[in-house]
């Protein structure tokens, strides 16, 4: 299977900005952390048109609900966080082994078992033979990669319609025109998709709820 990445980590992810609103979310879950209240984030104001996204996946446990209600919905997301999401999203049963294939993925490191899940179901790959490259932000275009390789349907029916699609890696071509048609990612205003640029937490979320 081509590699996920191979540019040395110069990208990003996401389906770009919506102009969606998804109103004042919360979740009725998890009243032990909460003290009995309605569990919400208290960073995302200005990202209404996530919030849906964002409360739905802290539901199915996709998501962490930390103690400080933090989302960091501008951050970045590391390629191990992306594993982490990936596998849970899908499914996927954790890797009970002990093998360490990436020098930076160690069997006491938490995403582990994310990680080699992925990778033993040729989800993921490393950005070299022996290393992950699970500290370092996850592009678009390689998030489309994941996300294709999850699907069942992998039916790619016409062309794509962004500005700069001549930008996208060639072994992520397809998995960019998949996730386009299947309406998990969007492009920005401009008409472009950035293939390599980071995408925001928030971004993310709404292409892991799309």
């Amino acid at each position: 299977a081509k590699a996920e990445q191979t540019d040395s980590g110069t990208g990003g992810t996401g389906g770009g900005s919506s102009s969606k609103t998804g109103g004042g979310v919360g979740l009725n879950i998890d009243t032990s952390m909460t003290g009995g209240s309605e569990y919400r984030f208290n960073d995302l104001e200005n990202y209404a048109w996530a919030q849906e996204a964002i409360y739905k996946l802290a539901e199915k446990g996709v998501i962490s609900k930390p103690d400080d209600r933090k989302f960091n919905p501008g951050a970045s997301v590391t390629r191990a966080e992306m594993a982490k999401m990936a596998a849970v999203i899908s499914g996927i049963a954790l890797y009970g082994g002990k093998d360490e294939k990436f020098a930076d993925v160690k069997a006491e490191n938490w995403y582990y078992q994310y990680v080699m899940a992925l990778y033993e179901t040729g989800i993921v790959n490393g950005i070299s033979e022996d290393e992950f490259g699970s500290d370092m932000p996850i592009t678009r275009q390689d998030i489309c990669v994941i996300l294709s390789r999850i699907l069942t349907d992998k039916t790619i029916a016409g062309t794509q319609s962004f500005t700069d699609f001549d930008s996208v890696s060639d072994y992520a071509e397809d998995a960019v025109i998949l996730m386009q048609q299947k309406g998990i990612v969007n492009g920005y205003e401009d008409g472009s998709f950035r293939p390599h640029e980071y995408a925001s937490r928030a971004e993310i979320a709404k292409m892991l709820f799309n």
